[in-house]
């Protein structure tokens, strides 16, 4: 359950991606550039946190995390057989696994 709004995880994105790129000593029309996203639009996703996935996923591949968006909605990796009888009775029961 998520605890935050969605206006409050945009944000609080933001300001994560904000302080990666000056940890890395970019400025914001630097590492747009980087990105390949417009000043503008790089710019007002640190303000506001709002981005296309494509903008978003362009900044995660430049500050080397684009694997992080791409297991976004990956599936459940098991560890034993046991886990996967245990989701698929609960799938049974509750038409749901997660």
């Amino acid at each position: 359950m998520l605890l935050k709004t969605i206006d409050e995880v945009d944000k609080d994105l933001a300001k994560r991606v904000r302080y990666q790129r000056k940890k890395r000593g970019y400025t914001q029309i630097q590492f747009a550039s980087k990105c390949n996203v417009p000043y503008g639009t790089y710019k007002k996703f640190e303000q506001t946190g709002e981005i296309s996935l494509s903008g978003l996923t362009k900044i995660a591949a430049a500050l080397d995390m684009a694997e992080e968006i791409d297991n976004l909605f990956a599936r459940k990796a098991y560890s034993s057989i046991d886990e996967v009888v245990k989701d698929y009775e609960k799938y049974e029961k509750t038409g749901r696994i997660y």
